[in-house]
């Protein structure tokens, strides 16, 4: 009996600890039904990470987060509560002012690819409506 116990622990103790490497994230449409499914992956290492990796910001209401940062190459912005009528504009530009990569981007998830342009600092601006942020992007 005491073998089935420390059993049952050991196999709840695994249950537990792989459901939290993940995370699930729903969007919606505006009507209220789930369109998008996001697995997000973690690990136990980023919950040890300085939080320069993790920038969080709110811009007209929509919560704005960008990681990892720095990045290696690809850079990932979400935009909670973006429904789609309202474009943001992402702006990547170097430290002289010129404008590497812009989009206009009505969906909530994007990637955004550093990866052809060298090592260095970045600006990321995004503009919604009348508001604008900028944020610091170091490519390794």
């Amino acid at each position: 009996m005491k073998r089935f116990i420390t059993l049952g622990s050991l196999f709840l103790w695994a249950i537990a600890a792989f459901s939290q490497s993940q995370a699930v994230e729903y969007l919606y449409d505006n009507a209220g039904n789930r369109c998008v499914r996001h697995i997000i992956p973690l690990s136990f290492k980023s919950a040890t990470m300085p939080d320069s990796v993790l920038s969080r910001d709110v811009i007209s209401g929509k919560d704005f987060t960008i990681y990892p940062n720095p990045t290696e190459g690809m850079l990932t912005v979400r935009i909670g509560g973006l429904d789609g009528n309202e474009p943001v504009l992402l702006q990547v530009s170097d430290l002289k002012g010129r404008v590497l990569i812009s989009e206009k981007e009505t969906e909530p998830f994007r990637t955004i690819d550093l990866t052809m342009h060298p090592m260095g600092m970045y600006i990321l601006t995004a503009t919604l409506g009348d508001e604008r942020r900028e944020w610091k992007i170091i490519k390794k």
